[in-house]
């Protein structure tokens, strides 16, 4: 195969897996768990391809389960890489601009969190006799 097959392959594969409304959960999931990650100083860019790779390989089987194909020989493991590679790339810097909510540091601190509010104590039948 040559490298035009494997560029209209990687087109179709991430069209599918971006227009596939199954997959969408999973997506937003690994999208919080990335942003989590660069919030905390701790985004590894190839540990980012792994996580992707797994939602591509469900897109992948989906589209061969769907259109009736082998999903090694449809997608070889090259051009499922390249895809999530593409979809790492952009969503990190997605995530950066602050496309998916702002983030949580600031000035390389983060910032404090909200305390929950507290709760009222309940009344009991005998603390509401006594009034």
């Amino acid at each position: 195969m040559t490298q035009d097959n494997y560029h209209a392959e990687q087109v179709e594969l991430a069209l599918y897996v971006e227009n596939e409304g199954d997959l969408y959960p999973q997506k937003k999931a690994i999208i919080e768990n990335m942003k989590r990650k660069v919030e905390r100083g701790e985004y590894d860019p190839k540990l980012a391809v792994k996580g992707w790779l797994h939602w591509v390989n469900a897109g992948a089987a989906k589209y061969c389960k769907e259109f009736h194909c082998e999903v090694i020989r449809t997608f070889p493991i090259a051009v499922r890489t390249a895809v999530a590679q593409d979809v790492a790339d952009e969503t990190y810097e997605a995530i950066k601009r602050g496309e998916y909510g702002v983030l949580a540091k600031a000035n390389g601190k983060k910032t404090a969190k909200k305390a929950p509010a507290k709760k009222a104590k309940k009344t009991t039948k005998k603390a509401a006799r006594k009034r």
